[in-house]
C-alpha cells in the first residue's frame, strides 16, 4: 500500500509551529513532482458504465466507500465516477429520482436495474501519475468531491486520492492550528422526526455528506449518505417496498438510521489531532462540541484548505 510512502514524504514536518507548519507542508509538495503516484491508493474499485445501480450501492456499502470511478468495459478509460451522493440524489434528494418517478413509474425495483451511467457525473476532477502533489490537492478542495481518480497517460485509472491521504502525514501532528481555526460555524442540523426524504434533498441541494441531528441544542446522532445506501438494500427495506411502494420508507423517521455513539472533538483541539480521529475511524467529518453544545463542524476538506 502506498499509503506508509506518504507518510515519510512529510516526516521531517512533525513539530513544525503553525507558522512554519503550512508552509514547509506545501514546500514538500511542491519539491516532489511525480509523488501523487506514491500517495495514491493503488487498490481502486472501480465499476463499468454498464453496471446496475444496485450493485453500485451494495458495492459502496461493502466496501465502505463513498465513490466509484466508471471506466469503460472495453478501453478501461475513465468515463466518470458515482458517489454516494449521485445515490442519494437517485433514491429522493434531487432530479436523479426522476429516473425512478417518472421512467419507472415509480417502480424502485425496476429503477435499480438502471446502468450507472445514468446517475454518474463526467465533469470530475481527476489527477496524473505525474502531477505534483500539490497541484492534485488544490484542484481536489476547489471541487464538491472528496476523492479523485489518478490517471495514466491512457486516461486508464491505476488509482485513487482521497482528501484522506492528504490529511495523513499530519495526524497526530502539533501544527499550531486549532479546530476553531478552520471549522464551518454554520451547521446544518435535522430534528430526529425528520422524514428520511428531507435529509436527501439537504444532502444534494447544500454537497453534504454527513447531517447532525439534534433536539433543543443537544446532538443526538448523526446521518451520513453511506447510513442510507446501508438502510436501501437491508431486506427489511426491500419487503417494504415491495408490499407498499418507495414512499413509506422515504418518510421514515432518520432516527432510525443515524448513527447515535457520534464521535466529536473540541474547537481547541489541534487539526493534526482531529485529522488522526478521522483518520482512524474512517469518518470525514466531526460535529464539534463546546461544553456539550454543537458549535461546528470540521471535515478533512476544511484541514487540507488550511495548508493552502
Amino acid at each position: 500500500m502506498c499509503l506508509k510512502r506518504g507518510a515519510e514524504i512529510f516526516a521531517s514536518d512533525r513539530g513544525k509551529s503553525r507558522e512554519r507548519g503550512p508552509l514547509e507542508f506545501k514546500s514538500h509538495l511542491v519539491e516532489r513532482e511525480g509523488d501523487l503516484g506514491l500517495l495514491c491508493r493503488k487498490d481502486v474499485i472501480t465499476v463499468y458504465s454498464s453496471t446496475r445501480i444496485e450493485e453500485a450501492i451494495e458495492e459502496m456499502v461493502r466496501a465502505k466507500i463513498k465513490k466509484l470511478p466508471v471506466i469503460d468495459a472495453g478501453t478501461k478509460r475513465l468515463l466518470g465516477m458515482v458517489t454516494s451522493y449521485d445515490i442519494a440524489d437517485f433514491l429522493g434528494g434531487g432530479e436523479k429520482h426522476n429516473i425512478i418517478t417518472k421512467r419507472h413509474n415509480g417502480n424502485y425495483l425496476s429503477a435499480i436495474n438502471e446502468p450507472v451511467r445514468e446517475i454518474m457525473a463526467s465533469d470530475i476532477p481527476r489527477a496524473y501519475v505525474e502531477e505534483s502533489l500539490e497541484e492534485a490537492m488544490e484542484r481536489l478542495v476547489k471541487s464538491k468531491y472528496t476523492g479523485m481518480p489518478v490517471l495514466d497517460e491512457n486516461d486508464r485509472v491505476v488509482g485513487i486520492i482521497t482528501e484522506r491521504d492528504f490529511i495523513k502525514p499530519i495526524a497526530g501532528l502539533e501544527t499550531g492550528i486549532s479546530v476553531r481555526d478552520v471549522m464551518t460555524e454554520e451547521v446544518l442540523t435535522l430534528p430526529p422526526g425528520a422524514p428520511l426524504i428531507d435529509a436527501m434533498r439537504a444532502m444534494v441541494r447544500n454537497v453534504f455528506r454527513r447531517i447532525p441531528i439534534t433536539s433543543e441544542g443537544s446532538l443526538l446522532g448523526i446521518i451520513t449518505t453511506i447510513d442510507i445506501l446501508s438502510h436501501f438494500i437491508e431486506k427489511e427495506t426491500f419487503s417494504k417496498i415491495r408490499s407498499s411502494g418507495l414512499e413509506i420508507v422515504l418518510n421514515e423517521e432518520i432516527s432510525r438510521l443515524m448513527t447515535k455513539e457520534v464521535i466529536t472533538v473540541s474547537p481547541d483541539k489541534d487539526v493534526g489531532y482531529a485529522s488522526k480521529i478521522m483518520l482512524d475511524r474512517e469518518i470525514g467529518g466531526l460535529p464539534v462540541l463546546s461544553n456539550g453544545e454543537l458549535v461546528g463542524i470540521v471535515t478533512e476538506k476544511d484541514v487540507i484548505s488550511s495548508f493552502i
